[in-house]
């Protein structure tokens, strides 16, 4: 952690802040009230929050003596993406039968049945993090089996997840009935 801090002026009121990283020079496309387009900014991080988000200023970059400085010219920075319909766990079967009519129910189905265990769930779940971590996404939601795995990867890559264990009627990979689900759902509300 950056021991250095910096005294910010934000309307009117001083704040003394450790300043981590300042993102420079960039475009920032805001999701702020009125929708700021910031061309030639300055973002200060402090602990993993936004300090400022403004015009670039080089007295306030001096003042804020960074530990790391980002030069962000040329490019747009923007706020996280969130991905609100994930299966991280069944990444590894992304595209195999795709050109196949009820793909689901004569496919992926019984792929799932046979080769879906905890370990590859782990593993899949890695894999699709850091490719979407890559993209700039930074929230989750996800459902599938064997959820305790996946909560895992997420809590090791650090990304912030909503997870949701699945829950049939039929026979599942991680329960035989849907009592079964109902209780693995159980179990990881109370870890």
């Amino acid at each position: 952690m950056n021991s250095k801090h910096i005294a910010a002026s934000a309307a009117g009121t001083i704040k003394l802040q450790r300043i981590d990283i300042a993102i420079i020079h960039g475009t920032i496309l805001t999701m702020d009230a009125s929708r700021r387009l910031i061309d030639d900014g300055i973002i200060l991080i402090s602990n993993g929050l936004l300090i400022a988000v403004e015009q670039f200023n080089p007295a306030l970059l001096t003042a804020a003596k960074p530990a790391e400085i980002i030069d962000a010219s040329g490019k747009i920075i923007i706020p996280g993406l969130i991905n609100t319909h994930t299966h991280i766990g069944m990444s590894l079967f992304r595209t195999l039968g795709d050109d196949m009519p009820q793909r689901l129910q004569k496919f992926i189905f019984p792929l799932e049945k046979h080769f879906v265990t905890p370990e590859l769930v782990y593993q899949a779940s890695r894999h699709c993090l850091t490719e979407m971590i890559s993209g700039g996404t930074t929230t989750i939601a996800d459902m599938y089996y064997f959820q305790a795995m996946t909560a895992r990867a997420v809590d090791e890559s650090g990304i912030r997840g909503v997870l949701a264990q699945a829950l049939s009627s039929a026979p599942v990979p991680d329960a035989q009935t849907f009592t079964d689900g109902a209780a693995r759902l159980t179990e990881l509300s109370a870890e």
